[in-house]
């Protein structure tokens, strides 16, 4: 590998800004190295010495530890690809290649200036190595073109960089997970004969880009049609179709949901959605309207959600027999039942008692063979032909989810639904949870087609989505 006696030789050129990372970006998420890169459209250089302070937390298991190691990780996969000395100041260029590729540059100095000074504490005295850093690569990054920012969460050591000439941002800590292909709803109107279904060749006919999340086409007769796009996938929204279903959709989301869940092509459908927003009886619906087909493969709906409640507590410590331990736990079950119920049978003019309620759900479970399973009696079984509702996934860890899903059989269709906010597992947080781990799934090559979709929009009440505001 030539070792250079320049940066320039490193290609500053193509880079729109230069980004100095202090440790607390990467310790605050990950994700953000990613998201301040975008795709390689801007360079991120990482001190030796926030290296060596995010090397310090990999043991433990608070969340700060979790990223350390998940830095760690990202790092692994590093290619160096140029090298440069310059003045005692040692420069590596890597790559990390992936579903967005990352270019970084890392930085170490010999001496720093800061070290002459034995009486400053240690915390501080690494935000001074991290701004020498810093002030190093605006000399010899920054060009008419390029901006070099320093980019940390602490106050005060910005307000250092600030008085020594640099430019600086804060980085909020970012959302629980914002999956890559949750976008903006934007519709592009096109005129085209017929339309693929691969992102592929939709590129090569319309030269859009892959940020793109919906079309509207028209067909011979000048009627509209709208695709949304999930994974590498489009899909024909039907509204004609979404409307013979037990619950039709009542937003664009839902809409977007019921079409990956109806369509044969998808074998596990991802929704990660607010309080309220209707994911579980829009599941329910779905697997009703697919068991209804002519000639359908599944002649059952099966409903697994681990046996843990709001206030902690499993279902092995809960007092009673099985079948009443799971009463409670499957109230959630019942309660979109009872609103299908409603939207089926029920008219202005009637309203059913309670005797006649459980009995219309009484038959809506008999007709669709709608049968629930303890997550703790799935080894060694397997399902089929079923249509499987995985609720509250948020709740499992990998481990988890491996067991679960394992257990499917010939025939099957699973819908795993939850929410990043409501984990009341004390074992699992937003970076273990197994709904975290199926989001980043959906931008991954699988053997099977994996896709997902993102509810927002609150349909139970404005004070569940006020609740769900709740920081």
């Amino acid at each position: 590998m030539k070792i250079t006696k320049t940066v320039q030789d490193f290609e500053l050129n193509s880079f729109e800004k230069v980004y100095v990372l202090d440790t607390n970006i990467v310790l605050s998420d990950v994700k953000n190295v990613e998201i301040l890169s975008q795709g390689s459209s801007n360079l991120i250089i990482l001190p030796e010495t926030m290296l060596d302070e995010v090397d310090s937390k990999k043991s433990g298991f608070e969340e700060i530890n979790f990223m350390a190691r998940e830095f760690g990780r990202l790092l692994e996969s590093a290619s160096v690809t140029q090298m440069a000395k310059i003045d005692g100041v040692v420069i590596n260029r890597c790559i990390i290649e992936g579903n967005s590729n990352i270019t970084i540059d890392i930085i170490s100095k010999e001496t720093y200036k800061c070290d002459e000074d034995r009486s400053t504490e240690r915390n501080v005295l690494n935000d001074r190595k991290i701004i020498e850093v810093a002030l190093f690569a605006q000399e010899h990054y920054k060009t008419e073109k390029t901006d070099v920012i320093f980019v940390s969460l602490d106050v005060m050591c910005r307000q250092r960089a600030l008085s020594l000439g640099l430019s600086t941002e804060s980085f909020g800590k970012m959302n629980d997970f914002n999956p890559e292909f949750y976008k903006e709803f934007n519709i592009q109107e096109l005129n085209l004969d017929s339309f693929p279904s691969t992102l592929e060749n939709f590129q090569e006919m319309t030269n859009l880009e892959k940020s793109v999340s919906s079309v509207c086409l028209y067909d011979d007769k000048g009627n509209k049609k709208y695709y949304v796009k999930s994974g590498l996938t489009f899909f024909l929204i039907d509204d004609k179709e979404l409307e013979k279903q037990n619950i039709k959709p009542l937003n664009i989301q839902q809409k977007i949901l019921s079409t990956l869940m109806l369509d044969n092509f998808n074998n596990v459908v991802v929704c990660e959605a607010a309080a309220g927003t209707g994911k579980t009886v829009t599941a329910i619906s779905a697997a009703m309207k697919l068991i209804d087909q002519k000639m359908s493969p599944y002649d059952k709906i099966v409903y697994i959600r681990k046996t843990i409640i709001s206030s902690d507590i499993e279902l092995g410590f809960l007092p009673g027999s099985l079948e009443e331990k799971m009463m409670g736990y499957l109230a959630p079950l019942y309660s979109n039942l009872e609103a299908i119920v409603m939207r089926k049978f029920s008219s202005a003019k009637k309203k059913f008692t309670e005797d006649e309620m459980k009995d219309k759900i009484l038959e809506l479970i008999s007709d669709y063979r709608i049968t629930s399973m303890w997550q703790g009696h799935l080894r060694g079984t397997t399902i089929r032909n079923a249509i499987v509702i995985y609720d509250e996934i948020q709740n499992d860890n990998i481990s988890d989810i491996r067991t679960t899903i394992s257990r499917m059989g010939e025939n099957c269709k699973v819908f795993c639904l939850g929410s990043l906010k409501q984990i009341d597992n004390k074992y699992v947080n937003k970076h273990t949870s197994a709904l975290t781990f199926l989001l980043k799934k959906l931008n991954e090559d699988n053997e099977i087609n994996v896709v997902g979709a993102h509810l927002t929009n609150s349909v139970r009440s404005k004070m569940a989505e006020w609740a769900d505001s709740f920081k």
